[in-house]
């Protein structure tokens, strides 16, 4: 069951975050509006978004890869590291409504989508010896 849940999570994930990226380095400002309800940014954020756009598809690029990695300690490096990013986005994302009133039409499904993909991660992780490279 782990194996498969492994799997599906980091290509649900690198396919997920991949066109993200994309999308962020082709038209930045679109996911600001979406987001943040801001379609008006300096270009300074602009290339911000366009370099948060390329790491986007790195860590799509990444998951993607990893996979069919079953039981690898690059495996579980990177369900680690999306348990990480899920989890800081959904705090960061919930702040910028929260304290910040910044909130377009998919700030509170992707706060959602990030809890959820975060709490995905680490019942993956849960696995006997998932962070050892034993299985038990």
């Amino acid at each position: 069951m782990y194996a498969v849940s492994r799997t599906l999570v980091l290509g649900v994930a690198g396919i997920f975050e991949a066109l993200i990226g994309v999308v962020l380095i082709v038209v930045p400002g679109v996911v600001s509006e979406l987001l943040l309800g801001s379609a008006e940014i300096s270009p300074e954020a602009l290339v911000f978004g366009r370099m948060m756009g390329a790491a986007l598809l790195c860590i799509g690029v990444a998951s993607w890869l990893s996979r069919s990695d079953s039981r690898s300690a690059v495996q579980r490096a990177q369900l680690v590291g999306l348990a990480i990013y899920y989890s800081l986005g959904a705090i960061v994302l919930a702040y910028a409504g929260v304290a910040l009133n910044l909130a377009g039409v998919l700030l509170w499904p992707a706060v959602l989508v990030h809890v959820l993909l975060a709490a995905w991660c680490l019942v993956c992780l849960r696995e006997p010896g998932a962070l050892s490279g034993h299985a038990g």
